[in-house]
């Protein structure tokens, strides 16, 4: 049982940090784009 629960907590984690990147990226992606507007 404690095994599945770290599998889960990692589970968790690494969705998390997941998510993060994917912001992490979607808002480099659109600063990149708005400071090519401003040129």
């Amino acid at each position: 049982m404690l095994f599945l629960c770290k599998i889960w907590a990692a589970e968790r984690t690494y969705i998390l940090v997941l998510n993060y990147f994917l912001l992490f990226l979607t808002l480099t992606a659109w600063h990149t784009s708005y400071n090519f507007k401003e040129i």
